[in-house]
C-alpha cells in the first residue's frame, strides 16, 4: 500500500523521496481547495521544482465543468498533458472524456468527493478508469470490504482534514455581508465555524469559487492503517491542507512507525485533535449526536 501526498509547499515535499511516496498536485484553474496556488504559472513552477526533485507528479481536476467552461478545460488539458503527469485524478467526467480525446495514455483516477459509495457503481466506473478514490464518509468496513472486492484499485483517505461539505456560495463573506462586517477571508487558512447545537470549531475554507467545511479533527489511521492494508487497498492520500509542516511531518512519520502507540502519538501531539472521521460511525447523525 502506497502512500499518496497532497501538497502545495515545495518545503513539505522536500522531506519525502521520490521513491517513499506518490504525488497530487491540484491545478487551480478548474478545481477547488488551493489556497497557495492561484495562477496556471504558480501551478506550473511547483511542478517544475517537483520534476527537478526527482517526483513524477499526478494532477487533480477536482471541480465540477460547467456548460461554458468546455473549452477553457480543453485547452487546459492539453497545456497539462504537455508535462507529461503521472496521471490524473478528477472529479467530472468531462475530464476523463476530454483526456480521451487528446489522446491521454497516462493513469485516471476516478475522485468524486461523496458519491462514490458502493460496490456496484465502482464496478461499472472501473471500466472506464484505473483506479477510484472512495468517498470520505464511509465506515472502515465498508472501505475494507470494497477493498477485497476490488484488490489494488481502490484508493482511501489517509491523513488529513476530511472535508464535510461543499457549496458553491461565498459563506463567509455572505454572513459578514449580513451582519455589516468586512474582511478579507479569501484563502485563508485559520478559520472555523461553530454551529449553534454542536460544540465543536469546523475549520472552513473560501475560495473564490467555492466554501470547504472539514471536520474538526485530523483523520489519523493509525490502528486502521493494517486492515486496510491486509484487504489491497491500493494506497492512502495524506493532505497537509490546513497542517503546518512540522506536525504533518511528524504525524506521517509516525504513521508507520510500529514503535509508536495511538496513545503516545496523541500525547506527543497534544495540541491537534486527531480521530478517525466515519470509521466507526454512519454519516446520518443527528447533529447532537456528533457533539
Amino acid at each position: 500500500m502506497i502512500k499518496i501526498v497532497h501538497t502545495e509547499r515545495i518545503e513539505v515535499l522536500k522531506h519525502f523521496k521520490p521513491s517513499e511516496i506518490e504525488l497530487v498536485l491540484t491545478e487551480p484553474c478548474f478545481s477547488y481547495r488551493h489556497p497557495l496556488l492561484q495562477s496556471k504559472d504558480a501551478f506550473i513552477n511547483l511542478y517544475t521544482e517537483a520534476m527537478n526533485l526527482g517526483f513524477k507528479p499526478y494532477v487533480q481536476v477536482n471541480g465540477y465543468i460547467e456548460e461554458q467552461e468546455r473549452v477553457d478545460l480543453k485547452a487546459w488539458l492539453n497545456a497539462l498533458t504537455q508535462l507529461n503527469p503521472k496521471g490524473f485524478y478528477f472529479n467530472d467526467f468531462a475530464v476523463q472524456r476530454f483526456l480521451k480525446q487528446l489522446g491521454y495514455a497516462g493513469e485516471l483516477i476516478y475522485a468524486p468527493e461523496t458519491i462514490l459509495t458502493n460496490a456496484l457503481d465502482i464496478e461499472l466506473i472501473l471500466t472506464q478508469v484505473d483506479r477510484v478514490y472512495l468517498s470520505k464518509e464511509l465506515t472502515l468496513e465498508e472501505m475494507v470490504d470494497l477493498c477485497k472486492l476490488f484488490p489494488n484499485k481502490i484508493e482511501a483517505f489517509g491523513l488529513g482534514y476530511p472535508l464535510m461539505s461543499f457549496s458553491r456560495r461565498p459563506l463567509v463573506r455572505s454572513y459578514l455581508s449580513e451582519i455589516g462586517h468586512e474582511a478579507d477571508v479569501l484563502n485563508r487558512l485559520d478559520l472555523t465555524i461553530k454551529e449553534a447545537k454542536r460544540s465543536q470549531h469546523f475549520p472552513i475554507l473560501e475560495e473564490k469559487e467555492g466554501t470547504s467545511i472539514f471536520i474538526d479533527a485530523i483523520h489519523y489511521p493509525k490502528v486502521e492503517l493494517p486492515l486496510l492494508k491486509e484487504a489491497l487497498c491500493y494506497g492512502v492520500h495524506l493532505d497537509d491542507l490546513l497542517i503546518d509542516e512540522t506536525s504533518f511531518m511528524s504525524l506521517n512519520q509516525a504513521l508507520l512507525d510500529e514503535a509508536k502507540s495511538l496513545e503516545r502519538i496523541r500525547l506527543e501531539h497534544s495540541h491537534i485533535k486527531l480521530g478517525q472521521a466515519y470509521y466507526y460511525r454512519k454519516t446520518n447523525m443527528s447533529k447532537e449526536e456528533g457533539q
